[in-house]
């Protein structure tokens, strides 16, 4: 199964997020989607990034900056992210060098635009009045207007059609076109909606929203179909892709935004990874998807297994009380899957928070549906309003793992959960202890790497060494 890397969007709380649609149009093409870490003037991971994937989608979001294409800001141009702008035209450029199908959609189609030296529309209204409606975000799962089809495209070719309708979530457009690039699709009141490269394979980029509409509409999903198709094709020329001398790459297990659907990931896990020497991607969310869950497994040097919603009690033979907060069924589903089968395949395991409790009870073992009513309150375990401080020590065992990556007997943490480890699961053993005897850490003997902890050290690891060396530790095992 062919790697599509997809590029996100940062979010203001310090997350890079991802439409669940992207995702799906991509799995049901047949390949394999896995998120982009998002970073700014760094050449060797985006390097990295291009020699694990067989396809580049940039994906929607925010406004470019008007300099990438030599204009100033007008007051209806949304302020950019310089760090989305910088990667994503590198890996366009490259990915244009290295003969990589490409699909831009939104956004995507105009950083390909400009990456090839054409210039954006910075606001439609203001510069074209007399348009159509385009930012028609209430109407998103509706085609509210036709796009016609220039003859002898790829576009042509794909859907077979002369004009078909599209959704419209945007205020900006392409303006000249770029070197190289034609228009291959319009709307009615003359906005170029589609771009191509009839000099490459598969450059193709798209202003509507085609993985929207791809579950329900033959012709948007033809266009992730084909992309795919062109995705099975590229051969890895080792001249311009090693694999080799990339860095490993650790897949990491997302959280999902309940109110939007979308996949999310906090920053602070992909620095440190990064920090580490190693490349992050956030896997996708499937609960049932065996298939695709070895695929995963079958690309990535190390799983971590990320904080998020609480775990199931329906997992460890408990009925759910009122104690339990929000649950996430299919992620539960997935990361239980993955856990067990990177055991047996003996895959290095960083687990964190929830990660830490489903690596307990994939193994059989218990948790506490809420410390401070089944535990005891002793001492205040979720201070969710302190996410980076260090607000209680936890006692390390002596011969223990992290005791010798850290070489201290105690550390201080964070602390951002109200359930805990109550009942080890099996070949477990305790590894660090809260002031109140809670277990905060275990791992497993016998295998390469497995460590995990209760609570956030990625939120510290930027400024506590003791947090960064686990990280560290986990990066090193993988490259064993």
């Amino acid at each position: 199964m062919r790697i599509i890397g997809i590029t996100p969007t940062p979010s203001d709380s310090g997350r890079i997020i991802i439409s669940w649609q992207f995702l799906n149009a991509v799995r049901n093409a047949g390949a394999l989607p896995l998120l982009l870490p998002l970073y700014g003037n760094d050449p060797e991971l985006w390097e990295s990034m291009l020699a694990k994937i067989d396809g580049l989608l940039l994906s929607g979001g925010g406004d470019i900056d008007p300099k990438h294409f030599g204009e100033e800001m007008i007051p209806q141009s949304n302020p950019p992210c310089a760090a989305r702008d910088e990667m994503e035209l590198y890996l366009c450029r490259r990915a244009l060098e290295m003969d990589m199908p490409i699909l831009g959609v939104c956004r995507g189609e105009q950083v390909l635009n400009c990456a090839l030296g054409g210039t954006i529309y910075q606001d439609i209204d203001t510069l074209r009045p007399n348009s159509l409606p385009h930012r028609r975000h209430d109407q998103h799962l509706n085609k509210v207007h036709s796009v016609a089809i220039t003859e002898n495209t790829l576009l042509k070719k794909i859907t077979g059609l002369s004009e078909f309708g599209v959704n419209s979530l945007h205020h900006q457009a392409v303006h000249d076109l770029g070197k190289g690039l034609i228009a291959s699709a319009v709307s009615p009141d003359g906005i170029v909606e589609g771009i191509e490269m009839p000099e490459k394979d598969f450059v193709l980029g798209l202003q509507w929203h085609p993985e929207i509409l791809a579950d329900f509409t033959p012709e948007a999903k033809a266009i992730f179909d084909a992309f795919i198709g062109a995705c099975e094709k590229y051969e890895k020329n080792d001249e311009k892709r090693s694999e080799e001398k990339a860095m490993r790459l650790i897949g990491v297990t997302p959280s999902v935004d309940d109110k939007t659907g979308r996949i999310t990931v906090n920053q602070d896990y992909l620095d440190a990874v990064r920090r580490a020497g190693a490349l992050s991607m956030l896997l996708p969310l499937y609960g049932d998807d065996q298939e695709l869950w070895d695929e995963m497994l079958s690309h990535i040097d190390g799983l971590l297994l990320t904080g998020g919603a609480d775990v199931g009690p329906d997992t460890y033979g408990e009925e759910k009380t009122s104690l339990c907060g929000e649950t996430a069924p299919l992620r539960d589903k997935m990361e239980f899957y993955l856990c067990r089968k990177a055991l047996e395949m003996d895959k290095p395991i960083m687990a964190i928070c929830r990660g830490h409790q489903v690596l307990n009870c994939a193994l059989g073992g218990k948790l506490y549906q809420d410390i401070e009513a089944q535990f005891g309150p002793q001492l205040k375990h979720p201070r969710y309003e302190v996410p980076r401080d260090q607000v209680h020590a936890v006692k390390l065992e002596e011969g223990s793992l992290i005791q010798k990556i850290t070489g201290l007997s105690e550390i201080k943490v964070n602390s951002r959960h109200h359930q805990a480890v109550k009942e080890l699961g099996k070949g477990l053993r305790p590894s660090a202890y809260a002031p109140d005897g809670l277990i905060e850490g275990v791992e497993l003997e016998g295998k390469k790497f497995v460590l995990s902890v209760q609570w956030h050290p990625e939120s510290l690891s930027d400024y506590v060494p003791d947090a960064q060396m686990l990280f560290n530790a986990f990066v090193k095992a993988c490259e064993e």
